[in-house]
């Protein structure tokens, strides 16, 4: 599938523009967005998804999500978040290329973090979703080492 150069310039135009001035990703553009670490985590794929590693604002963005990850930054939510574990594990994973300490301490605390919330019964439990959403995502995260998924054919 060929996707135009112009659709992935405004793309990129996006995210920069959702990147807030404390490297934190806005829900929408606009004064009464907010921002969260599921977003930011998000947000760090999105930059590593087009490639621009050294782009500064997605450096911005990559650090304050390992603040999040590290417990230095308030706001990550104190009960297993699923969704923001399985974007910020993917970040790491490709970010890593451009400062290693991403995969080595930020991955390695979101390993720790999962196989310590793990239920005896081996599922993953997230809010009402009884293990269906927060298992697959966990065991997604996982499996980023083997790298079975995601992949990069630049690697």
């Amino acid at each position: 599938m060929n996707i135009s150069q112009n659709v992935i310039n405004k793309g990129i135009s996006y995210i920069r523009k959702s990147t807030l001035p404390d490297g934190t990703i806005a829900y929408m553009l606009g004064q009464s967005s907010h921002s969260t670490y599921p977003l930011t985590a998000a947000g760090a794929c999105v930059y590593a998804y087009f490639g621009l590693y050294d782009d500064p604002l997605g450096q911005k963005c990559m650090k304050t999500l390992f603040e999040f990850i590290m417990g230095k930054r308030p706001g990550q939510n104190p009960q297993f978040d699923s969704y923001a574990t399985f974007y910020a594990g993917q970040a790491c994973f490709f970010m890593k290329r451009k400062d290693p300490h991403y995969w080595t301490e930020g991955y390695a605390r979101l390993r720790k973090q999962l196989l310590s919330s793990q239920a005896k019964n081996g599922s993953w439990q997230d809010g009402s979703y009884e293990g269906n959403f927060g298992t697959p995502c966990a065991t997604l995260v996982l499996q980023i080492p083997y790298r079975i998924l995601p992949s990069s054919k630049t690697e």
